[in-house]
């Protein structure tokens, strides 16, 4: 290897091991994916993480990776706030493709089936401590997740083992929640759930814990629960963000607590494959 090559090599390392951030004239957020290079388990703990970008303004760390089948996304806040609205409401993640296909995928986790008497409890009392995840095939109930693929259109509540390809979970502290996605980005057709776009193809991510009841309201609908359909009709737009970091301790004042409810968004760009061209 020539020492052009060489130096090629560690650039192009460098480029793998932080997301790329690029805030436009219109105050909207651009972020490239990064190259997975190494295994994720989606299991609520960011150390398969070695890098993650800090967003100021929403007080938490993301990480976006990708390879050639699957988006992983992993989200870090310590907010005591916006963790109390996301085990009590759930997160949600909004991909809208910027293809002209006028499609989404959304989902909620986690996510509380509707109740008569009130409410869901804001102890989290429903979301299985630290991180547990009940074994396949136990009689133990396992999270839910709330999905949708339009505006229009009821969610659906499934469980969080029932689809295949589409992994989610949590784990929270004292102190801190890890949330971890694994979505398929393109169209397979043995998996019922998928992004189904190029890897060419912008996506509008929108990333939210509100105080808005919103869709629970309505009484998710339960019957497609073992459904395998395609997606129907979305459309988004990215929206702001906020500055870079590296992964650990947030920068500024740690005591600040995080008041205003979690609303991140930003235009996302696939990684493909790394190559070097030795000619």
């Amino acid at each position: 290897m020539t020492r052009s090559q060489m130096i090629l090599v560690v650039l192009l390392s460098i480029c793998l091991c932080s997301n790329q951030i690029v805030h436009s004239a219109d105050n909207s957020t651009e972020l490239t994916s990064i190259w997975k290079h190494a295994e994720i388990t989606i299991d609520g703990d960011r150390g398969d993480w070695q890098t993650a970008s800090w967003f100021d303004r929403q007080k938490l760390f993301l990480g976006v990776e990708n390879d050639a089948d699957f988006l992983y996304l992993m989200l870090t806040l310590n907010s005591r706030t916006n963790i109390q609205r996301i085990l009590s409401q759930g997160l949600t993640v909004r991909f809208e493709p910027q293809d002209g296909s006028n499609t989404m995928l959304k989902l909620r986790y986690p996510a509380q089936p509707p109740r008569s008497g009130g409410p869901a409890p804001e102890d989290g009392s429903r979301i299985p401590p630290e991180g547990h995840v009940p074994p396949p095939n136990s009689q133990e109930r396992q999270p839910l997740i709330e999905l949708s693929y339009s505006a229009t259109e009821r969610p659906r509540l499934v469980s969080s083992g029932e689809i295949q390809g589409l992994e989610v979970n949590l784990h929270r502290t004292m102190s801190s929640l890890v949330y971890e996605l694994k979505v398929p980005w393109h169209d397979q057709s043995n998996l019922p759930f998928t992004l189904n776009v190029s890897e060419v193809t912008p996506i509008a991510v929108t990333i939210e814990a509100t105080d808005d009841h919103g869709p629970q309201n309505q009484g998710p609908d339960r019957s497609h629960e073992s459904d395998s359909a395609k997606p129907p009709p979305r459309s988004g737009q990215g929206g702001p963000g906020a500055m870079s970091g590296g992964f650990g301790r947030p920068p500024g004042n740690h005591q600040m607590e995080q008041t205003d409810q979690l609303v991140l968004q930003f235009l996302l760009k696939l990684a493909v494959f790394p190559t070097i061209n030795n000619k």
